[in-house]
């Protein structure tokens, strides 16, 4: 089954938890183990990270977070606009 969800949030670093934390809930149906959600969510802190530091160094921004799963996969996308 496909699911996805998006969510937007303002870009500074207080948010880094808010999103990590966002998408290791999106993807419990999918029965990870707990490196793989440790992994997933050091990848999602570097995106954001990333989006902060070089989209929005003045913390003027948001950013949109798209996850979608589809067969026992994970895929996210982080967009600065």
């Amino acid at each position: 089954m496909k699911n996805s969800m998006e969510v937007k949030f303002k870009a500074i670093a207080e948010n880094q938890v808010f999103a990590r934390n966002v998408v290791a809930s999106f993807i419990l149906p999918l029965n990870p183990s707990i490196n793989e959600l440790e992994d997933i969510k050091t990848a999602v802190n570097e995106a954001v990270t990333n989006v902060i530091v070089h989209a929005y160094p003045n913390n003027d921004g948001n950013i949109s977070m798209k996850v979608t799963t589809f067969n026992n996969k994970v895929a996210s996308a982080y967009f600065d606009r």
